[in-house]
């Protein structure tokens, strides 16, 4: 029964007890989510406020591989001089310039985000996240002026892929996934 002063006090004990575990729960939570706000670059550094990095790397996703495939309809009936990297994988100015500005742009906003691109250009950083280029896929159709070639850009966190956009500029058809 509660009715007596010791039972009272031990009610009163216990519920104290939750709280202060609950308390300091949520501030080792909330003192390791800053940690990694400030490791991963979650942090919008024009603002300095915490950001939605889900959000942000969506929009970086998606608005990265329609500005890359913009850059390639532009160029589609620029002159090309391609070379060969390898035996039947050819590599243009064009494949190059579009990685170029879809590094810049992930850095822009990922300063600390590792990038692993076709054409060679990236970045190495001990982080968690890892963005994969290819800048224009399907190089051999471009060159050919046959209209199906994309942009195509993925995002992994600790090894598992995360999200991906592959952009057809040609049909203005984007393809998004999130894990």
């Amino acid at each position: 029964s509660l009715s007596t002063p010791t039972a009272k006090r031990s009610v009163f004990c216990v519920l104290y007890f939750f709280l202060l575990a609950g308390f300091l729960f949520f501030n080792t939570f909330r003192q390791c989510r800053e940690n990694r706000v400030a490791a991963y670059g979650l942090t919008d550094r024009a603002s300095g406020k915490t950001m939605s990095l889900r959000h942000d790397i969506r929009e970086t996703l998606l608005s990265t591989a329609r500005d890359a495939g913009a850059y390639l309809l532009r160029q589609r009936n620029a002159e090309l001089a391609p070379d060969e990297k390898t035996r039947n994988d050819l590599v243009t100015h064009v494949d190059r310039t579009s990685e170029q500005l879809i590094i810049e742009r992930i850095q822009n906003r990922f300063p600390n985000h590792n990038i692993l691109a076709e054409e060679g250009g990236g970045a190495d950083h001990d982080n968690p996240y890892q963005w994969i280029i290819d800048p224009l896929d399907g190089t051999r159709n471009f060159i050919h002026r046959i209209p199906f070639y994309c942009v195509s850009i993925g995002v992994y966190f600790e090894g598992s892929a995360l999200a991906g956009a592959v952009y057809n500029p040609e049909q203005d058809e984007l393809f998004f996934a999130w894990k």
